[in-house]
């Protein structure tokens, strides 16, 4: 039985290693469109496709403490690419999603309240690739 150490989740941008993620999530990635789809003729003949499309988008929550704030704000006001990578340590293999064309969406949302709150911020990500090899 294997036991899950979210510590040994490591998620780069642009070559700084982020700290002070949220209580619930860190880095969710989403592609953008289907990888693969499939299309039925009249007669039922299927045909499969697969899409050169390799967006994604990476959703990284922090803490609104976490001074990781800071470089993804500096990141946003610059308009420049950047690399992005989230490697997940609790495997013996390759377990991990990158791009190194990146720019942020937006500035997340500046809510305030009694209590510190979370900070979503949105990578763009146009040539994500993903690996999952060597686990079993």
């Amino acid at each position: 039985m294997v036991n899950y150490d979210p510590t040994k989740v490591i998620t780069i941008v642009d070559n700084f290693v982020l700290t002070g993620f949220a209580e619930d999530a860190m880095v969710e990635i989403s592609r953008m469109s289907e990888k693969r789809n499939s299309f039925v003729g009249a007669q039922g003949e299927v045909t499969f496709s697969k899409s050169a499309d390799d967006r994604a988008e990476a959703t990284i929550t922090l803490k609104e403490t976490s001074p990781a704030n800071e470089k993804l704000y500096n990141l946003y006001k610059s308009d420049e690419e950047f690399g992005f990578s989230t490697v997940d340590q609790n495997f013996d293999g390759d377990v991990s999603g990158s791009g190194s064309r990146c720019v942020i969406q937006n500035l997340p949302d500046n809510v305030k309240s009694n209590e510190p709150g979370d900070r979503e911020w949105v990578l763009l990500v146009a040539d994500y690739e993903e690996a999952f090899e060597g686990v079993l």
